[in-house]
């Protein structure tokens, strides 16, 4: 059996759930949330990142966010929202690397949560890449054959170039993916959100020590969103 890449157990996850129309967006601005790029040497091919070191280890900075209507609870605002936030720190390491014809595989695993409720985390699980680009993997390690890697799947090219796109995945129920990629050379990163009534993104930022940044978000009736930053 193939692997599908993570993108579409995302898809699915967001279309599963009705409720109000949300996405990716500052209360300030209405600006798409961005990971801050952070640091880091020139960027590397696709197969020389480092969630394919064996036994590379990273320490991120977590930071959490949910709120949700209860205009009984004494912690509501104005409005009847409640905001809850925490902060951790999270460290993650690859546990396993293998390689497919033409590829190579790296297994990350993390000791804490870098997911928003609802939704899944952008690092944790099997990365795959190639010379054409970097995808994250959905499901069980792979076995014999090689995972399936589907253009429109993919985290980042060989050679990333700032730019996004969008399309329809279910036109009767109007849920639509808009993906972003944007960098500076060093840095690279990728925002994928998805609209279905409910809304969730996904944002993962590399540069040439490993893992940079990333956020995790959903909202339907309640929203909650997890941004992690690596620290030395």
């Amino acid at each position: 059996m193939k692997l599908r890449s993570l993108a579409y157990a995302c898809t699915c996850l967001v279309a599963a759930c009705g409720g109000k129309a949300a996405g990716p967006a500052s209360p300030d601005t209405g600006a798409p949330v961005r990971p801050t790029p952070a640091g880091g040497d020139a960027f590397p091919a696709p197969r020389d990142l480092a969630v394919f070191t064996p036994g590379a280890t990273w320490t991120f900075q977590v930071h959490s966010t949910t709120s949700f209507m209860d205009e009984e609870d004494p912690a509501a605002d104005a409005s009847g929202v409640v905001t809850q936030e925490g902060d951790s720190r999270v460290t993650c390491h690859v546990a396993e690397v293998g390689t497919f014809d033409g590829g190579v595989l790296g297994h990350v695993a993390c000791d804490g949560d870098l997911a928003a409720t609802g939704m899944i985390d952008p690092l944790t699980g099997w990365w795959a890449a190639n010379d054409v680009g970097l995808w994250r993997l959905e499901g069980d390690p792979p076995g014999d054959g090689a995972p399936e890697l589907a253009p429109e799947e993919m985290i980042l090219p060989a050679r990333p170039v700032a730019g996004s796109t969008s399309r329809v995945l279910d036109e009767e129920m109007g849920f639509e993916e808009h993906v972003e990629i944007n960098g500076d050379g060093k840095v690279w990163c990728q925002e994928r959100s998805w609209s279905a009534g409910d809304g969730g993104w996904l944002s993962i930022c590399f540069d040439a020590v490993g893992p940079a940044s990333g956020v995790s978000g959903f909202s339907g009736g309640a929203e909650s969103e997890v941004e992690f930053k690596r620290v030395p």
